[in-house]
């Protein structure tokens, strides 16, 4: 019981955590791209290069958390009789 109440509670603290890192780094980028006016962002080959990695292992991280099960195996041995 003790056990299950404290998970909860660092389950909760953690949602949170992430919840304000979330909401920082979504006005940061708010107010980065205020700062290019409207203009396209510009990319060296070297960040471009990083986000494509970032991109390949985050989709691959997804499609192994949400990949479904597979469905059972029948059985292979015969009849019981």
């Amino acid at each position: 019981m003790i056990l299950e109440v404290l998970i909860t509670m660092v389950a909760g603290w953690l949602q949170r955590h992430q919840q304000h890192v979330i909401a920082y780094l979504q006005e940061e980028n708010r107010l980065l791209k205020a700062q290019l006016g409207g203009r396209p962002l510009r990319l060296t080959d070297t960040g471009a290069d990083a986000l494509l990695l970032w991109l390949i292992r985050s989709v691959a991280s997804a499609s192994k958390r949400w990949r479904p099960s597979p469905p059972p195996r029948p059985s292979c041995g015969g009849t019981s009789d």
